[in-house]
């Protein structure tokens, strides 16, 4: 096939863009009137790389089922492949073209793949998709005081059943709880928790027999056991102490053991039963490794802490004693200190008004106000009887007054 063509003695052939189709063997053919000749052949070889797979599709599989990822571009030389999930590489290597395989599917190899090839051509990025893994998951199934719920998730959303010796008795979108009725529990049978979107459905859990007890937790603090259990029906619990049984409740008892109870040294064990099934047997531990979390119970515990006790108490309350004490010495000088004050104050300002040697006259009269003395006039007057019918106080208050009404009716 020609691709050029002239009449001047030289032919210039130029192609500024370069497929892979101009791959082949190229040769000159010159011919005039003397006849035609072919020139030696060139063969040319175009490096290349082109995505066969373009664009971003969509896939939707089932968990469990088989997955298989196929990279491949059209491309000389071959390149290096590179698999790529959400930006991380997965798998890598040289080939014509590359395979990717997940026998077994899970819910977490969904997410956004592409492969990405690469030669002396350059670089290209095909087979673009997005993985959609259809999975239905119990999460979990739980029974609490005769409430059995169980939860699960999936895509799509799963309905989820809860089932009682092969009979549905609850229904709900990924949630469902119920009430379990005793009678439905006879004879002993099975709660089983199913979870299904239609599509697939999650491995079937069951709770446990309804006849089965559990012991949830057997704790000591402070001296006291306490024994919690759990089943269906609700079990009695026990707890015991070498052998003798100390308390007794309905799925939960505890119980103040005294150091008596642990000599000899022995152990406290909690046992549950609710008739149909006997829960394996938890023992707390020695009594003589009970725990001493508390500083009461420490202080408390024995003789020595006894009176370390009573010590501090007394050193409380004799810090406190000599608290008071000095708060009513420092009261009574304050009152006897303003007492002094203001009497200096009342003769000075009436020596100043009226002259020293009558002031002395009636202040003579007044040291004489002691004791009993508040009760008998001082003048004879009026006042008798005033002074007569007041109580200490307030004729102590009087007397005063009488004292400076004296003065003035002394000066005048």
């Amino acid at each position: 096939m020609s691709v050029a063509s002239t009449i001047n003695t030289t032919l210039y052939y130029t192609n500024s863009i370069a497929t892979k189709s101009d791959t082949g063997d190229y040769y000159c053919n010159a011919r005039n009137e003397a006849g035609s000749k072919n020139s030696d052949t060139k063969k040319l070889k175009v490096h290349y790389i082109e995505c066969q797979q373009n664009g971003l599709r969509n896939r939707t599989i089932i968990e469990g089922n088989k997955l298989s990822i196929t990279c491949q571009v059209y491309a000389d030389p071959n390149p290096i492949y590179t698999l790529y999930k959400d930006n991380i590489t997965i798998k890598s290597e040289i080939g014509d073209v590359m395979e990717y395989t997940i026998v077994k599917v899970r819910q977490e190899d969904a997410g956004k793949y592409y492969c990405m090839a690469t030669n002396i051509a350059g670089t290209v990025t095909c087979g673009k998709e997005i993985l959609f893994v259809k999975y239905v998951r119990i999460l979990s199934i739980d029974w609490l005081d005769g409430v059995a719920t169980c939860v699960a998730d999936g895509f799509p959303y799963p309905t989820v059943t809860i089932s009682v010796n092969g009979y549905t008795v609850a229904t709900g979108r990924t949630r469902t709880s119920t009430w379990i009725e005793p009678g439905a529990c006879k004879p002993i049978g099975s709660v089983v928790c199913d979870a299904s979107n239609g599509e697939t459905s999650a491995e079937p859990k069951t709770l446990h027999l309804c006849g089965d007890v559990r012991i949830l937790s057997i704790d000591w603090l402070d001296g006291v056991a306490t024994c919690v259990a759990d089943g269906f029906p609700y079990p009695t619990v026990t707890i015991s102490v070498n052998g003798y049984t100390v308390a007794t409740g309905r799925t939960r008892t505890s119980t103040l053991i005294e150091p008596g109870a642990c000599k000899p040294v022995g152990s406290v064990i909690c046992n549950a039963s609710n008739g149909e099934s006997v829960a394996e047997p938890q023992s707390l531990h020695a009594c003589a490794d009970a725990p001493k979390s508390n500083l009461v119970y420490q202080l408390t515990s024995g003789g020595v802490g006894l009176i370390i006790g009573c010590i501090i108490i007394l050193s409380i309350f004799c810090i406190l004693k000599n608290v008071c004490h000095v708060r009513q010495s420092m009261n009574t000088n304050q009152t006897d200190q303003q007492c002094q004050s203001t009497k200096a104050v009342y003769y000075q300002s009436h020596i100043k008004k009226f002259g020293k040697e009558k002031v002395n006259a009636v202040e003579v009269k007044e040291a004489q106000i002691t004791g009993d003395a508040y009760l008998e006039p001082i003048f004879s007057g009026p006042y008798d009887n005033l002074t007569s019918n007041r109580d200490l106080e307030h004729n102590r208050e009087l007397e005063l007054k009488v004292i400076e009404e004296g003065l003035y009716e002394t000066i005048d």
